[in-house]
């Protein structure tokens, strides 16, 4: 028999399965209900399912998903459908605010496409993906980061910034590698950090 089921955090859409349990990974889209049609903003609903899977794995399956950031704060692993998975960001003019940020230790984080808004955005820091925390709160060490290949275009910034400030060292970072097309500043910047391997 077929059961209907729900999962327990906050945005949670009901599905039907067979061995349902709460540790198999949370889909994006079919269990957190995250719009991935491109013209719906994602940005709420994407954070939330992030959030939802802190020390799981969430899989953003192929789509386009509108948002302006989001903000990695808890291990996690994210999979994804390579560059089938694209991050778009909005219209809205951003200064300065990196696409996704991945703000705490041990996250893999799968292969994606991202596409900026080089024309509309300010400023030069506006990468695809940083790995810092800046904020001056929570991490004082990023560490045990994998993240599969980036597709960068349209970036008002670097494809990949890794900033190892002196408020939080940054190591252990491996990057399968980062593509980009049409970008403001360098594919990657790295402003300090120990053992980092970008191509691997």
């Amino acid at each position: 028999a077929l059961v209907a089921v729900k999962r327990t955090f906050t945005g949670a859409i009901a599905t039907t399965q067979h061995d349902w349990h709460e540790k198999q990974e949370i889909n994006a889209v079919s269990d957190a209900g995250v719009p991935n049609n491109g013209t719906t903003n994602a940005e709420t609903a994407l954070n939330a399912a992030i959030a939802a899977a802190a020390n799981k794995t969430l899989y953003i399956p192929a789509g386009t998903y509108l948002f302006d950031q989001i903000r990695i704060t808890s291990p996690i692993r994210i999979r994804t459908d390579g560059p089938l998975t694209i991050f778009k960001r909005t219209t809205t003019s951003k200064s300065n605010n990196s696409h996704v940020e991945i703000a705490c230790s041990n996250v893999e984080l799968e292969g994606f496409a991202s596409t900026g808004n080089i024309s509309a955005d300010t400023g030069e820091k506006c990468p695809a993906l940083a790995i810092q925390n800046v904020s001056g709160t929570g991490a004082t060490l990023i560490e045990n980061i994998k993240v599969g290949v980036i597709q960068a275009t349209d970036i008002r910034g670097d494809c990949l910034t890794i900033n190892g400030v002196a408020a939080c060292l940054v190591r252990h970072v491996r990057v399968e590698g980062v593509l980009s097309k049409n970008i403001w500043r360098s594919r990657v910047s790295i402003f300090g950090g120990e053992d980092i391997r970008i191509g691997f």
